[in-house]
């Protein structure tokens, strides 16, 4: 995140410009983190393990600058030992200037105790899910009638039991480097994903021709029991 911003560093894929040129999406689940589907252009996504686009406060939960969060980590990263303390990014409404940070062992409310340190929206190990993460399984699954998984091992719940979720007579396709042997695709394209996107673009006609992979250089080695293996040529 130190040094060029994101923005320059980063661009959204192939992939990303053809799920977002996909006319009636209704919902893009995803376990990335790095808003490059908002990038192209993706406008319903659901951010499972949150984003780097916001930051709150881990104690009072009050959101904050993004900038103003980096620009303090940067700043902590490059002082030396003696005065690193100051540039810790703490929370600017439930901290004070005289505040010692000490843990209270009388004290019961976790929160409490917590240094009102602000980190990026992204769950970490142990934290729950989003909420908007629940209330689209509930409002936005029974509305599917394709299911299509890409670039994902499935093996990180809950969002691995979403195919679960879908009654089986919903069609479901993986787009992915290897298959996932717990779960059985109606379809499955095996190979790499910006080429096969690509195709997948350029057949649908969609509106991103000019972000496109040569789908020329993809060529189909095995097809058989619903599975096609895409390889370069």
């Amino acid at each position: 995140r130190f040094g060029a911003p994101s923005s320059v560093r980063f661009v959204p894929t192939p992939s990303h410009h053809v799920m977002a040129a996909i006319p009636n999406l209704l919902l893009s689940f995803t376990q990335n983190i790095d808003t490059l589907e908002a990038s192209a252009g993706l406008a319903q996504v659901c951010y499972c393990h949150g984003s780097f686009e916001g930051v709150s406060c881990v104690k009072c939960r009050a959101p904050h600058d993004v900038e103003y969060f980096w620009k303090l980590l940067e700043m902590y990263a490059e002082s030396n030992s003696n005065d690193s303390v100051k540039f810790l990014p703490v929370c600017q409404y439930c901290s004070t200037a005289d505040s010692s940070f000490g843990f209270d062992e009388e004290c019961e409310s976790y929160e409490s105790n917590l240094i009102p340190l602000l980190k990026p929206d992204i769950v970490f190990f142990g934290e729950s899910l989003p909420a908007n993460f629940f209330a689209h399984i509930r409002s936005t699954l029974p509305a599917c009638d394709l299911l299509m998984v890409t670039g994902s091992s499935m093996k990180v719940l809950p969002v691995a039991s979403i195919p679960d979720l879908i009654p089986p007579t919903i069609p479901q396709i993986l787009i992915n480097k290897e298959p996932i042997l717990d779960h059985n695709f109606d379809l499955e394209l095996l190979g790499e994903a910006d080429l096969i996107w690509s195709w997948i673009g350029k057949e649908l006609n969609l509106k991103c021709q000019d972000k496109l992979r040569n789908e020329r250089d993809l060529e189909i080695k095995y097809a058989g029991e619903g599975r096609f293996l895409f390889d370069n040529k």
